[in-house]
């Protein structure tokens, strides 16, 4: 691999372009996570030391986003427990599943001529704290203070008709989501304020949450969950799981994971009955239907958001395969506060049925680094493997686990990939298995340099149904504890110029022959080269990055 690769030049073009034209949060994000280049390869990301925060470059006009000089602008929100945030006059009303503040509804109120509402928001405190809500007419009339009425409002809230203002200090047992009626006095023309008071979970005397009414916390969903004292991580076991005001029926739950069992903050495998299927379209479009999910920590990530970005990145390489969804939640767990996860899509059966695959297809999970579509063991490379299948387990389909065949066609394929002839290996590729996709996730680990997720951590799907429309092999990343510069154990590495992608090949047989065929290497990376341009141009994946950062500012 020489210094002098293409992508060297698409490396500095993008680390040039952020720095001058997108917000001081995005390029200290860039710089943080750092930039290398690869021979024929990709850009891949590592952890950097953080800059001082950039201006537009000269003579540069500002960008809309971009930071506020000394002096200009309003102060960024503070963490949990920070005060009020107000926003600007006229600024839409916020919509709210109406409350009292005591679980009551709020009877929705028909439009008038004054439509009443606050200016600004979003409202977001922490118990006692204050929040002060100024009130003005949706349709642009001016009232007196006296004109405006609050409808059967909670304790500690207050309204001063001089100032047409709301004061609102919510003691320690007041944390949840209350949707204020407001209305002219003497009419049904009202208008409604949600306000979000957060739960001061660390003060002497504080008040458990109720789960049915803390349904969010500075805008992001809560899940509350309580488990059985024997949770593991082997079975499942009765779980009680509120989300959004929801108690589910005959909801389970277990421990997950490998590492991150040993961690304060473990991560849960959640099930749910198929009568009573987990939803939330609110956070993710389409999060509909789901009989497990993950709920994956985020101790080991001090971004947080490092999973989310990781599928985003598959998600916007290859539409046309398996999505995978990923957002963040507030956990509490047993009454207690967790802290921030990320709810991800669980890799079953039922999702490859969800998109669009036969739901008792064989899937099977590459566990360890011997799923590495070779005829020998990762770590003796000297020794057979005994089955060509270790390294990977079962996770559905027929003939069950330890029954005789029932890994076959995935041994099929490993014999195939690990010795076939390079002219049968090209000429069959595109019937064994969805050359794209596996490409796809070529791409992806190469760029995020996630090596523990080259050889292993992904799920490969096959429909076996003699007359099948599609009999080829489909593949789904998994677990990105190693990636972005980080390993699994959570250490940071440091600056590595020049990474060879072909260093990432060695763990896998199938990507080295990708790699070693001139008529499959050279347009996969020509299509590497497209997609940082397109599909991962680096300011619309930064501006996802941006929005999910401010997303979770006040609870990280």
């Amino acid at each position: 691999m020489g210094v002098s690769s293409p992508m060297k030049t698409i490396s500095e073009r993008l680390l040039r372009d952020r720095y001058t034209s997108h917000t001081a949060s995005s390029a200290l994000l860039l710089l943080a996570l750092g930039s290398t280049h690869c021979g024929d390869g990709a850009v891949i990301l590592l952890e950097q030391p953080a800059p001082e925060p950039l201006q537009p470059a000269p003579g540069e006009a500002p960008q809309p986003g971009d930071p506020a000089l000394p002096g200009e602008g309003p102060a960024a929100p503070e963490g949990n427990g920070s005060g009020p945030g107000e926003g600007n006059p006229g600024d839409p009303p916020l919509d709210g599943k109406p409350t009292d503040g005591n679980g009551g509804p709020v009877a929705p109120l028909p439009d008038g001529p004054c439509q009443p509402r606050a200016s600004g928001g979003p409202f977001w405190l922490t118990e006692q704290d204050s929040v002060q809500i100024s009130l003005e007419c949706a349709t642009g009339a001016v009232l007196p203070g006296e004109a405006f009425e609050l409808i059967a409002p909670p304790p500690n809230l207050t309204y001063d008709a001089a100032s047409r203002r709301i004061t609102f200090s919510p003691g320690l047992d007041q944390a949840g989501v209350y949707t204020l009626g407001v209305r002219v006095a003497g009419s049904e023309d009202g208008g409604q304020v949600e306000v979000q008071v957060a739960d001061r979970f660390d003060a002497p005397g504080n008040q458990p949450v109720n789960p049915s009414t803390y349904t969010e916390e500075f805008g992001l969903p809560v899940m509350h969950l309580s488990t059985d004292p024997g949770l593991n991580a082997d079975a499942y076991l009765p779980a009680t799981i509120t989300y959004r005001g929801k108690t589910f029926a005959g909801s389970e739950a277990k421990l997950r994971g490998n590492t991150s069992l040993r961690y304060p903050k473990n991560s849960f495998t959640l099930k749910f009955a198929k009568e009573d299927r987990f939803e939330d379209p609110q956070s993710v479009a389409g999060f509909t239907g789901k009989r497990k999910l993950t709920l994956t920590t985020t101790f080991d990530d001090s971004s947080y958001l490092r999973a989310r970005l990781a599928f985003e990145l598959w998600n916007r390489i290859g539409t046309g395969h398996v999505q995978v969804q990923a957002y963040s939640a507030v956990l509490y767990l047993n009454g207690e506060f967790a802290g921030l996860y990320t709810i991800i899509d669980h890799i079953d059966k039922h999702l490859m049925e969800d998109n669009g695959f036969f739901e008792d297809g064989n899937l099977y999970k590459a566990r360890t680094h011997d799923a590495n579509f070779r005829l020998t063991r990762a770590d003796t490379p000297e020794v057979a493997k005994l089955s060509l299948s270790e390294g990977f387990t079962k996770e559905a389909g027929n003939p069950l686990p330890g029954e005789p065949g029932a890994n076959a066609d995935l041994e099929d394929l490993v014999s195939w990939v690990a010795s076939s002839s390079d002219p049968d290996f090209v000429a069959q590729l595109d019937t064994r298995l969805a050359r794209r996709e596996y490409e796809d996730w070529w791409l992806l680990v190469s760029l995020i340099e996630a090596g523990d997720s080259v050889g292993k951590n992904t799920y490969h799907y096959r429909d076996p149904r003699a007359g099948a429309p599609d009999t080829r092999f489909h593949v789904v990343p998994w677990d990105f504890n190693e990636s972005f510069g980080q390993t699994f154990y959570a250490d940071r590495r440091g600056r590595e110029p020049d990474i060879a992608v072909e260093e990432l090949a060695g763990y896998n047989r199938l990507f080295q022959r990708f790699l070693s065929e001139p008529s499959l290497r050279g347009p996969l990376v020509s299509r590497y080269r497209s997609a940082l341009d397109n599909e991962w141009e680096i300011g619309s994946v930064l501006a996802s990055f941006d929005a999910w950062t401010n997303e979770i500012q006040s609870v990280a």
